[in-house]
This record gives C-alpha cells, structure tokens and sequence, in this order.
C-alpha cells in the first residue's frame, strides 16, 4: 500500500536548467538527468503497452540510471537529441497525434506530433506516454530508442497485447465497507497463460490517496478480496473513499539488449469504479 500525491506539469521542465533534486522520507534522493549523459548500459527501461477497456491502447515508458544504487535518477530525453519512438508492427492506421513516444516537446522530424511527459510530485519520476487510438489486441509494439552523441541506440523493445476479457462482477458504483465486506471479482474468458492481478486506486474525503495491488494465483476466472486483505491493505483510511479497481493480463516482452535492465510487457487492463467506507 502506498500513499502518495501527484501533480502532472506539462511545462515545468522548460523552465530548469540542468537537472531537478528532490528528497524523501527515507533519505534518499530523486533527481532526473540529461539523457546524453547517461550511457544505454546504465538505463534501466520499464515499458508498458497497454488497451485500455479495448477503447485506447497507450505505451508508457520509464528510464533510469541503474548505476545510482542509493538514489532514483530518472533520464530526460531531450527532444533533439535522444528520441523515444512507439510503433505498432504492421500497422495500416493513419498516424495520430501523439502516436509517437517522445519527450513533452516537438519531435523535430515531425512538429505535428507531441508527446505529454509526465512528473510525479512524490519523485521527479519522469513517465513518457503515447496514444494511439483503439485497440491493439494481439499487436506487437516496436519502442525504440534512438541516440545520437555517440551514444548506442536500443532499437528493437518488443511487447504483444494479449488477449482480451471483460469483468462480470463487480459492476460499477458498488460499495463496500473496509473490513466487513468482501470483494468477488470475476472475468472472461479465463483460463490462459499471462499474468493476472488487481489494482485499486482509491482517492478519499480527506483529500488522501492509498492504492494497494493483489495477485492472482493463475487464471481463474474468479478471485475474492476478502475483509482481511482488504483491511490489512487500507489500514490507514479514516473517511468513505472511491476510485477504480483494476483488472490487469500482463505478458512479458523482449527488451532490447542494449539496455542495461529492466522490462518491458503488453498488457490489457479493465476497470469498474468501486466505494469502499471505514
């Protein structure tokens, strides 16, 4: 469970010179960094292809320089230099606005298309997001990573879409009471080879967010949060809250080699909005 804030900034980084500083409760340290400063062996990549409700399939991409092993130092590409670009393979869809995964400035190949970045108050944790427009179910996604200053590129970031379910149970707008009710929740079709776990992202009363993950032993088909998990996951909410419970199928991908580590999956994700009381 994690509590946290969060506050997107389209323009905040075109006002800091060199690199963003942030401290934490724990002591140590979040910062991000120009990307040209950083060689591909130390970036570690996280990358998410995910069809949202089969209406949106969106990538997201972190970066970050492994080789910090006290502190996160997330990477910054700037937009004429290091270039983050998503590609659907085979695909016959007319390009779209944001369909490519760049920095929150212009691509200068191509000033039609621009990318929203992304900052996490709780971080200085750069997220690099890109649209594109339905659903992508079964298609690889190609992500590179283009450098230039000498630097290697990482060409060659596979992630497929599995396939898709729909939740049965619960349907939207149920409420729960937190420590007292269980929550059933049930899919199809089951009974496949991915990943499966649920998310709920809860904002409360009191201004306060929580959110809190639960695996999924295979695909089932079924899985109930009970009273106890549920309690031991939101121990610390005090007023009635509300927000979505997330349904995730999760493949792993191919990352390119060059990069240092990290992961990169296809995933589809279903939603149903969800109260949950003290």
């Amino acid at each position: 469970m994690r509590c946290y804030l969060c506050l997107a900034h389209a323009s905040l980084l075109l006002v800091t010179l060199l690199a963003g500083c942030e401290g934490s409760s724990d002591g140590s340290r979040s910062y991000w960094v120009g990307g040209s400063t950083v060689p591909t062996r130390d970036i570690e990549a996280r990358i998410i292809a995910t069809v949202f409700d089969g209406k949106e399939t969106e990538i997201e991409a972190k970066m970050r320089d492994m080789t910090q092993l006290t502190d996160d130092v997330f990477i910054y590409f700037f937009g004429d230099s290091d270039t983050l670009r998503a590609t659907a393979a085979d695909s016959s869809a007319a390009p779209h606005f944001g369909d490519d995964l760049y920095d929150q400035v212009r691509d200068y190949a191509d000033t039609r298309k621009i990318l929203k970045t992304e900052y996490w108050y709780s971080g200085n944790d750069f997220t690099y997001t890109a649209s594109f427009p339905g659903d992508y179910t079964g298609r690889t996604f190609i992500v590179s990573l283009t450098r230039h200053h000498g630097r290697l590129s990482a060409p060659a970031s596979l992630a497929t879409i599995p396939d898709a379910f729909a939740i049965l149970d619960p349907v939207n707008d149920q409420s729960y009471r937190l420590a007292v009710d269980d929550i059933t929740l049930t899919w199809a079709p089951a009974g496949l080879t991915d990943h499966m776990s649920v998310a709920i992202d809860l904002a409360c009363e009191d201004n306060l967010r929580f959110s809190a993950s639960f695996d999924i032993a295979g695909d089932p088909g079924v899985r109930t949060l009970t009273a106890a998990e549920l309690a031991a996951a939101f121990a610390d909410i005090k007023t009635p809250c509300n927000g979505p419970l997330r349904l995730l199928r999760s493949r792993p991908g191919s990352l390119d080699l060059e990069y240092g580590g990290g992961t990169i999956s296809g995933r589809q994700e279903r939603r149903v909005r969800i109260a949950l009381a003290p």
